[in-house]
């Protein structure tokens, strides 16, 4: 709408916010016979995305409401690993762009280097022809990371 501008009887304006904001309130307002407009006008507010907790074993850098392109970032505590991303940013609509991520605890199965094994996951052992195994076959990854 334009400010200074006489406005006559059944007049309709309409509202809009610039990019990072939100309108709260109608989106229009029409002018009465009475020269009173029918509503109060409405109000641009910033986007903001809701406050995000530290995960279980875990941190976070901001617990606060966060602005559209902030950031926030995780990390877990020592012998935790973080499963998701460990970098969330706020988007226009006032979601984040990524899942909370959770810190869970791996197994390395030292025989295959770099090899992670989740919670509750079983790994079955074989030998080479003409060897023999010593031990179980089977091994699960436990709550404590063993």
């Amino acid at each position: 709408f334009m400010i200074n501008v006489a406005y006559t009887y059944n007049s309709v304006i309409h509202f809009s916010c610039v990019s990072g904001y939100f309108l709260r309130g109608n989106n229009s307002m029409r002018c009465q016979e009475n020269q009173q407009w029918l509503s109060l006008p409405p109000v641009c507010e910033i986007v903001k995305c809701l406050p995000l907790q530290p995960p279980k074993h875990g941190n976070i850098n901001n617990t606060n409401e966060v602005k559209v392109n902030e950031t926030v970032a995780f990390s877990c505590l020592k012998p935790y690993n973080l499963k998701g991303e460990s970098v969330l940013t706020c988007l226009r609509d006032g979601s984040w762009n990524f899942p909370t991520p959770v810190c869970t605890l791996s197994c390395f199965v030292p025989e295959i280097a770099g090899r992670v094994v989740t919670i509750s996951e079983v790994i079955e052992y074989s030998c080479s022809a003409g060897e023999t195994l010593l031990g179980d076959s089977k091994r699960t990854c436990l709550e404590n990371g063993t």
